[in-house]
């Protein structure tokens, strides 16, 4: 049965008011020893693939993903950041989620609520597995930390009246302390 003239032309119609704006936009590094500035639209999210970049991610991003090895990043907001790989060096202003896999990497991040009515009811997830990972935290609000693996180290401050984070241990040999 053919498409009907009339209907073809109001889906065409509705296409082109349809604001491009609202289309999911990825900001992409892939390669090896790329070293740049980059800067984020908000909510835009951001892949990072190869070895031993180094990047600094301005704007208030959404998900930052990030695989490889040796990579050095600062990234100033992000949504959601998940870290897979050996050896990296990071550092987030901000993020509502982690999740750091591999082996080696350090990586120091302000974890803030998601929205602000969101900070005193919900824990954010913050999972770190894999081994020898060092991890430093500022927490503005209550998080779900994940630790699996063998020898990772998570520290952390609290923002005052943030609850100490709820705790799941598995593997061995981990450390998860607030600062003294």
């Amino acid at each position: 049965m053919p498409f009907p003239k009339g209907l073809a032309a109001l889906v065409l119609a509705s296409l082109a008011v349809i604001p491009l704006g609202l289309r999911a936009e990825v900001l992409q590094i892939k390669g090896l020893k790329v070293a740049r500035d980059l800067a984020c639209a908000a909510g835009e999210a951001v892949t990072i693939d190869g070895i031993e970049h180094e990047l600094t991610v301005t704007g208030p991003c959404g998900p930052v993903t990030v695989t490889g090895a040796r990579h050095r990043i600062v990234i100033e907001q992000a949504t959601e950041l998940k870290v897979n790989g050996h050896e990296h060096q990071l550092q987030a202003g901000s993020a509502t989620a982690l999740e750091l896999a591999g082996q080696g990497s350090r990586l120091k991040a302000a974890i803030r609520p998601s929205a602000p009515s969101e900070a005193a009811s919900a824990r954010a997830p913050v999972v770190v597995m894999g081994s020898r990972q060092i991890v430093d935290l500022a927490l503005e609000t209550a998080i779900q930390l994940r630790l699996t693996g063998f020898q990772n180290r998570v520290e952390w401050t609290l923002a005052e009246g943030v609850a100490e984070p709820a705790l799941n241990v598995a593997g061995a040999e981990h450390a998860a302390r607030r600062k003294r």
